[in-house]
């Protein structure tokens, strides 16, 4: 929306088991707008969490891969 103004967009929860993750998250009523998986690297979900806290709500599993590929970009290595 042109109309809406710039708004921050989401913090990211780092989770340790993304399957209790994802059934914690429809335990509580909620269900992911957007989520996806690269490999074995990471994956993600979001919940729309505009009305509550003003933004979305990331929820993301990070496999060995992931950590090194966050180590990287981290590390300026990308």
């Amino acid at each position: 929306d042109p109309d809406r103004p710039l708004t921050f967009h989401h913090f990211a929860v780092e989770v340790s088991d993304w399957n209790q993750a994802v059934a914690d998250v429809k335990k509580a009523g909620y269900e992911f707008c957007f989520e996806g998986k690269f490999e074995d690297a990471v994956q993600f979900g979001y919940i729309d969490m505009t009305n509550e806290m003003g933004c979305m709500l990331e929820f993301l599993y990070n496999g060995p891969a992931g950590v090194e590929l966050f180590n990287m970009v981290k590390e300026g290595r990308y």
